[in-house]
């Protein structure tokens, strides 16, 4: 029973951002993703006790520069083709590691503490990588209100629930040995699906009422995202760390809902389109590999 619910929701991402782009029926719950992704980054500070620097090496180091040095080439080699394009590829490719990644390493056995905490020093991190997208990209359209704005969000919806953690860790009912439930996981599962959900919704709204888009405007988001996957998951097996499994968690599962909640609003929804593709891509390469893995 446990393994069929399991295989649930290893694919929920899936079937959430399918749900969206078929019925459209989230478009206009766009300002749930904000809290939702608070709740779900308070969660992994809560779960991983908020401990984050035991375990920070030089690996963290490679990620973040890795991160920065891929984004800014995938930047500049798609702006010889539309800006667009590139703005897209910027975005997702800056996103810091997914909160839950620490799910797909506990599915691949992968050593969970390490990953949990680049999960953490890359989000907190994204409120300085994500500061340099409007000097980059300098066009209006495909920008945002001020310099300042992805570093208000980003820290908003990632040094708030970081605070409120270490607070609750140290006075609160969540010191000692306490550990969440096993239906708060669930319950977060459901969170992030309903982001991909909403945001997959927005596409769809987008390509099938709009009587000019044709088959080639869904194409080429998909695809870059494809792309962008392949290119980050390539690049972090081959990082220098003893694991090459966690390497390839820590570096490739993308917190695709961070960077959808900072242009979701601001950006065309093929730029969106382009972040949904990396996450279905992700979602179902890691899906696959913990099935493969799994105990028969």
């Amino acid at each position: 029973m446990m393994s069929w619910i399991n295989t649930i929701f290893r694919w929920l991402p899936a079937l959430a951002i399918g749900i969206g782009l078929i019925t459209r029926l989230g478009a206009e719950f766009t300002w749930l993703i904000q809290p939702s992704l608070m709740v779900i980054i308070f969660h992994t500070f809560i779960d991983s006790r908020a401990q984050i620097w035991k375990n920070v090496s030089k690996f963290h180091l490679y990620v973040i520069l890795g991160q920065v040095s891929i984004a800014i080439g995938i930047f500049f080699l798609l702006n010889l083709f539309s800006l667009e394009v590139a703005a897209a590829g910027l975005v997702i490719a800056l996103a810091p590691t997914a909160v839950s990644a620490g799910t797909v390493a506990s599915g691949l056995r992968v050593n969970l503490s390490h990953v949990m905490s680049v999960i953490v020093v890359t989000n907190l991190f994204a409120c300085i990588t994500f500061s340099i997208i409007p000097p980059l990209i300098g066009n209006d359209s495909y920008s945002f209100t001020s310099t300042l704005e992805p570093f208000r969000i980003v820290g908003m919806t990632v040094v708030i629930p970081l605070i409120v953690s270490k607070i609750l860790l140290r006075y609160g009912r969540f010191s000692g040995d306490w550990k969440p439930k096993k239906y708060v996981g669930f319950a977060i599962r459901f969170l992030w699906a309903a982001i991909l959900g909403v945001s997959a919704s927005k596409v769809g709204v987008w390509y099938f009422e709009n009587t000019q888009a044709g088959l080639a405007d869904l194409a080429w988001p998909l695809l870059l995202g494809v792309g962008i996957f392949t290119i980050f998951a390539t690049v972090g097996y081959y990082l220098p760390q003893e694991s090459k499994l966690g390497s390839l968690i820590s570096f490739s599962h993308k917190n695709s809902g961070l960077a959808l909640l900072l242009i979701i609003n601001t950006f065309p929804m093929s730029a969106v389109a382009v972040i949904l593709s990396y996450s279905l891509s992700q979602n179902i390469f890691f899906s696959m590999l913990i099935g493969r893995t799994a105990p028969r």
